[in-house]
């Protein structure tokens, strides 16, 4: 009777235990899922590994470098991500893909900061099964964050969670992994500030006795343990003075681990004739801030320097060069188990096209103009002049003089004519707004 009291017993533990796995599964926050799931299902598809910070996660765009290089790529970048958690990620991610390069993203380095919240902690956690990774990943950032957290809430998260009942959706319920975007995020806006430009003429650094640099070191070297490439790079963004002698050390680091460095706020991306653009090339480099000139940035979206899709179509397609020329990576355009990558691919363009469609702001429309599939032509009355602005954000998309056609029909109106490939994507008409000296500084579009 006891063993039959005692099978009973754990049978009813375990169906229990079961009930509240399940039930943790559906209530849980599926950001983590969002962001790695891909990765848990897929990742042995998966040759270069783009992680860091939301630098990272705003400025790398892998859908439109599968597009021209045929490389498969996946972004695991994301919001306060750290250098221990990214660490973690890998560790992580290296039980379920196995890629030929790992780009790291060095804007945390320079800090003491392993852990920016719990809610950081549960976005890089959840999307994981539980693992032995994943219990070291718990205990590790346990020791080194300020403010302990709570081990077995970070491995078994329904005591956070079971208060979501209001907020569940039909994605709750979906164990699907969709990720059209390869963890891309595609940020629209515009900054409302000129953002200060860096000094790029310090030169001279010391070994940065940080957390982070720990951490980029012991990254690196489990990375190269494992054959696989490593590439450092730091996505443009203003630092301080003291940061940039950081960064610039990253050069000596590269050196040690015989990997390489690419600094992208001092790589000219495009043509000095261009001051237009939000890069604004100087001395073969550019520049962050467009200096004596009071118009906003084009490529960035918020007064902490984010890239929005203007300044990652940009950065994207010079990586994904400077990745095909620089490493000996697999070029899957012509391997039938990546068609659901073109089926992506296809999704990617239409989400592209709807969200240039549903946008209503002007400068946010011209932002998305920049995407370097549209081509883009603009009717507008004769002798309409334009305030610097939306020239400046007109010329970031690539209209330019023969972009701008004069039609003596219209009389208080602007048209504007969006092709992709032969075919009309959308079609505008908007009334202008002008400012005291008679330019036109903003637009109503029409219905």
């Amino acid at each position: 009777m006891p063993c039959k009291n005692l099978v009973k017993s754990l049978l009813i533990i375990m169906l229990v235990s079961i009930c509240i796995m399940k039930i943790s599964r559906i209530v849980e926050n599926k950001i983590g899922d969002d962001n790695y799931g891909f990765l848990v299902e897929n990742g042995d598809d998966v040759d270069v590994l783009f992680v860091g910070s939301s630098h990272m996660w705003d400025g790398v765009l892998p859908m439109e470098i599968w597009n021209k290089y045929g490389i498969a790529s996946y972004n695991a970048g994301y919001s306060g991500n750290r250098m221990q958690m990214d660490y973690w990620i890998l560790r992580q991610t290296l039980q379920y893909c196995s890629p030929e390069l790992v780009v790291i993203d060095i804007y945390s380095y320079t800090e003491d900061i392993g852990v920016t919240s719990n809610y950081g902690l549960h976005t890089m956690l959840d999307g994981f099964p539980l693992s032995v990774e994943k219990i070291r990943a718990v205990m590790d950032i346990d020791e080194t964050t300020q403010g302990k957290t709570d081990k077995i809430d970070m491995l078994f998260n329904f005591c956070t969670y079971h208060s979501r009942w209001d907020e569940l959706s039909a994605r709750d319920f979906s164990t699907e992994v969709s990720d059209y975007s390869r963890g891309a995020n595609y940020a629209v806006g515009l900054s409302s500030e000129q953002m200060p430009a860096n000094d790029l003429s310090i030169i001279d650094s010391e070994l940065p006795e940080t957390q982070g640099y720990n951490y980029l070191t012991m990254t690196i070297e489990y990375l190269q343990d494992r054959n696989i490439d490593v590439l450092l790079v730091l996505i443009p963004q203003p630092c301080t003075n003291e940061a940039r002698e950081l960064y610039n050390y990253a050069n000596v680091i590269a050196e040690q681990y015989g990997i390489h460095y690419l600094d992208l706020t001092q790589v000219e991306l495009i043509d000095e004739s261009c001051d237009y653009l939000n890069y604004m090339s100087s001395e073969d480099r550019i520049r962050y801030a467009i200096s004596n000139n009071e118009y906003r940035e084009t490529s960035i979206y918020d007064n902490n320097a984010h890239l929005n899709v203007s300044g990652a179509y940009k950065i994207t397609d010079y990586l994904g060069q400077y990745i095909c020329d620089s490493y000996d990576v697999s070029n899957r355009s012509e391997d039938n188990s990546y068609d659901y990558w073109n089926d992506d691919w296809e999704k990617w363009v239409r989400m592209e096209n709807n969200t240039l469609r549903s946008t209503d702001d002007l400068h946010d429309y011209f932002v998305l103009l920049s995407n370097p599939h549209f081509d883009v032509d603009v009717c507008v009355p004769d002798c309409l002049a334009f305030d610097d602005e939306i020239i400046h954000l007109m010329h970031n998309a690539g209209i330019e003089d023969d972009g701008v056609i004069v039609d003596d029909s219209l009389v208080d109106a602007i048209t504007v004519c969006v092709m992709r490939d032969g075919e009309l994507i959308d079609e505008r008409i908007a009334r202008p707004v002008f400012d005291e000296k008679n330019e036109m500084v903003d637009a109503v579009f029409l219905e």
